[in-house]
């Protein structure tokens, strides 16, 4: 890979930049699991299923 490229990237990803790419999802999955609870939880009483 060329220097510039490399040099590019590293300046793009810092510590706290990808501290964030790994703590963020986790976060994020776990508010998309309790959306998706609701909304399911919602269509299944509309069902009679619950």
């Amino acid at each position: 890979m060329p220097a510039n490229y490399l040099a590019s990237i590293e300046s793009l990803a810092s510590t706290e930049m990808l501290l964030v790419m790994l703590v963020a999802p986790f976060f994020l999955a776990i508010i998309g699991s309790f959306i998706a609870k609701t909304l399911t939880k919602k269509h299944f009483k509309k069902a009679g299923i619950v």
